[in-house]
This record gives structure tokens, sequence and C-alpha cells, in this order.
């Protein structure tokens, strides 16, 4: 692997850690002040700070708390759409309670792959729940019938309303019964003071615990009538004058989306947003791919790095090594921001695609443009860490090093080996499964089995999962 130099990475980890923590909301999480970002980019750097020290014995539960209460926060306020799913663009209030009511498909793209990523570190069911909702409410309501989406919904409705999301106790009485129209004020608050001009964002005020004991109701019931309740309202608001919705498709923001879908539809065992990816993936391929940027093939190459590792198809690893060729060319643009703003920087993105690309194809022109892309950043991520946490992340994979986990298997059965390899967070562990008629770098091209691979040094083949387990706890 090339050596990365002229940086302090170690410095810049625990720096942005550091940080972090120093901003940290230990009240309602986030790291600001109001207004109130979605934060997908602190919680991710939190949650990696956590994996990588738990490899290294000594795990950061305060990093782990950091990420997990502000996920935890979001998803209980009225940032969330408690009825509907996916976040707002941001809250308004130091509380999460009052959002602003645009909802982005980047920012939930993030916010999906987080929440998933936590529920992995946590066993969470929470974040689970989350991620597997916000991703339902982006094929709703994202997702065309071309296979796009659509880049955002509108705080507003045609006519500049913005009541879509509001609620009354007596417009939920109006389409509930009597017990569910209980249980549903209750648990989002409409007993409460109005918080939005005399009518009521929802949010959680009561857990399930809670509400079976004040209603003096076994909790399983209370969850059923609580999910029957909340698809009556969800049928009744769709009545309602809808947000506007920007139906123009953005590559790069559609990469994050396709990304996001494959990477829940793996770790949550969810099936059919893979299907929903793969999707997405065809429309672009088909209909959106005439001029791509950097930004575009950046963005598209970590999607479908994600995308191969949750149903790996030999036709996509053309579109993976071209697109590695293209950001391996000597100079990226200067045009595109090394700061991650409301997107991810395109230079981190690449920068840890192609690392990763490089050690799977075990091609040095990757890793070698991934090491020009980072030593290119390397004075602003010092000055302003929190500012290119995709660049950090990027570095400290090239750094660390990766694990690669091969499995062969002829009758493609492959779900014993990845109950395996995909069991806890380890963000730094790439699987890809392939039958016998693909070939993979530096594995036998006639036999079956796993090979774990550091740093293009391979360990001997597990020829069942059970010494596959053994295998990943050992470093060569």
């Amino acid at each position: 692997m090339p050596e990365i130099t002229g940086l302090p990475p170690l410095d810049l980890l625990s720096t942005a850690r550091e940080q972090l923590a120093e901003r940290f909301d230990s009240t309602f999480g986030g790291f600001s002040a109001a207004p109130k970002a979605t934060e997908a980019y602190a919680i991710e750097r939190l949650l990696r700070s956590y994996a990588r020290s738990e490899r290294g014995g000594k795990p950061d539960r305060e990093a782990l708390h950091m990420a997990c209460q502000t996920l935890r926060r979001m998803a209980l306020g009225g940032i969330y759409d408690q009825i509907g799913g996916g976040f707002g663009r941001y809250s308004v209030d130091r509380e999460w309670m009052m959002p602003h009511f645009e909802k982005s498909l980047i920012d939930n793209a993030l916010l999906i792959r987080v929440a998933t990523d936590a529920h992995r570190a946590t066993g969470d069911k929470l974040f689970r729940r989350i991620a597997r909702e916000t991703s339902e409410w982006a094929l709703a309501e994202l997702q065309g019938e071309h296979g796009g989406f659509a880049g955002n919904l509108a705080a507003t409705d045609a006519n500049g309303e913005q009541t879509f999301y509001l609620w009354t106790p007596d417009a939920m009485r109006e389409v509930l019964t009597p017990a569910e129209a209980e249980l549903a004020i209750l648990r989002l608050g409409l007993d409460e003071k109005p918080n939005a001009n005399g009518q009521w964002v929802p949010q959680v005020h009561m857990a399930f615990s809670e509400l079976a004991k004040r209603l003096q109701t076994p909790r399983d019931q209370v969850v059923a009538q609580w999910h029957r309740a909340k698809a009556k309202l969800l049928a009744a608001r769709n009545t309602r004058e809808r947000p506007v919705a920007d139906h123009s498709i953005d590559v790069a923001a559609t990469a994050l989306m396709i990304e996001a879908l494959a990477h829940a539809g793996r770790f949550l065992s969810l099936p059919d947003l893979i299907t929903a990816a793969e999707r997405s993936e065809t429309a672009i391929a088909q209909s959106h791919w005439s001029a791509p940027t950097f930004n575009d093939q950046a963005l598209m190459l970590s999607a479908l790095m994600a995308l191969e590792q949750a149903r790996g198809k030999p036709e996509r690893r053309d579109w993976i090594v071209q697109l590695g060729n293209a950001l391996s060319e000597p100079s990226a643009p200067e045009t595109e921001p090394l700061a991650d703003h409301l997107q991810p920087s395109a230079y981190g993105v690449a920068a840890l695609a192609l690392n990763r690309l490089g050690h799977w194809q075990r091609q040095p022109v990757y890793l070698g443009a991934a090491e020009r892309l980072l030593n290119a950043a390397r004075n602003d991520m010092a000055t302003d860490p929190l500012s290119h946490i995709t660049l950090i992340n990027a570095l400290e994979e090239a750094l660390d090093g990766l694990e690669i986990v091969i499995i062969r298997d002829a009758r493609a059965q492959f779900d014993p080996w990845l109950e395996v390899t995909d069991a806890g967070y380890r963000p730094q562990r790439l699987v890809f499964c392939n039958d016998l008629e693909t070939n993979c770098p530096g594995i036998p091209s006639d036999e079956s089995g796993a090979w774990v691979i550091h740093d293009d040094n391979s360990l001997p083949k597990a020829t069942t999962p059970t010494e596959l387990t053994d295998r990943l706890n050992q470093r060569p």
C-alpha cells in the first residue's frame, strides 16, 4: 500500500473527537445551538471512532453515547415525521421540536446510513425502525416510476401553506376510534400546549411502556393499536394538499440514496430496499449518465461499491472499474469543495472509494489516486477537522487498513457466511460474494470458501463459517 505522508493522522482523528465532545449538547444531543442541522457527518464520525476504539480493545463508549443520544433525540422529536417517516431539513430550536419542514433527499440518505450503523453498533430497535421508515418514506414520496429520485419535498404546498404536517386533537378524533385517538394524542403530545400557532407538530412524548401503564393495556396491544392509528393518520394526511416535490434528478444525490438503500437493505435484512436501489442504479445508467461530473462519479462509485456488497452482479463491476479509472486521473477539478456541505465532499468520497477499490482489486493506481486526494487536502483537514469529516473517514481507512472478505460458493449459498461477516459494526470490513465463474484478484479460480485479506495479505482459506469466525479474529 502506498505510504501516506505529510499528515498528522492520529492527531486529526483525536482532534475531531475532542471537538465534537466540546460541542455536544448533553441534554438534547447535537453539536450546536439552534438552529440545529441533522448532524449525520458528526454521528458517523463518532460511530467510527467507537468502532476504531473497540478494535483496539478500549471501547470509547462516550463517543457511542454522543452519536446515539443525538440520533435518538432527533428520532423522537418533531424534526422526524412521526406519521410518515423522514427527517426535516433542520430544527429551529435546541430540542428538535420544530422542524424546517423541507425534506431533503441528501439529508435522509445520510441519516438512513447512520441509523443503520447505530443499530449495528447497539442492537437498538429504534434505530432499525428509523432507518426502515425513512427508506420507505423515500421510496413512497421521492422515487418516481422511472426509478430516479426527486431532490426534496418543499416545506410548503403549491399555495405556500405549511400545514401538511400539523395536527389538532379534533383532527385526529375525526379519523380514529376513541381508543386510538386517546393513544395517539398521548403518545404524540397533543394533550400538552400547542407548539405551532394553535396546532401541533407531533413528537413522541410517551413510550409504549408508559402508555401501557397509563391506559392499563398490555404493551403489545398498545403497539398494535398505535400501528393501526398511524396508518389511518397517514391515509388522512395524504388527502391534504401535498408539499411540492422537486422532480429534477440530481445524479450525485440519487447515488447517495442508492448507497443508503443498499446499506440498510444489507445490514437490516430488507431485500426490497436492495431491489429499489438496483432499480435506481438502472435508471441512472440508462437515462442520466450522459455527462457525469467528478462529483457524480465519486458518489456513484461509492454507491456501486455498497450495492455490489449487498447483491453482487458481474456487469456492475465493469462500471465500477470505469469509474475508478476516471477518478484516478492525475488531477481532480479544482472547483469541487474539500469541505462537507449539504452533501459529502466529493474528494472525501472519492478517496474513500478509491482506497477500497484499490485493496479489493489489488490495483496500486487506485491507492495512489486516493493518496493524492488526501494529501491535497491535508492542510484543510488539519485546520478545520469537523468541516472535513468525509476526508477524515477516508484517511482513517487509508491509515488503518481494510479487511476484505471474499466468499466464493458454487451454489451461491452465501447467507451462512454473511451471518458471520455482517455481525456487529465493522466499517473497515468489505465483503464480496462470488460464484466460481467470477474471477477475484489473488483468489484461486476453482475453489469455494472464504478468504480474509489484510493489506493484500490473505489468511488461509476458511472452508466453513465457523472457520471464518476464527479468521476474522486473527491478523496476519
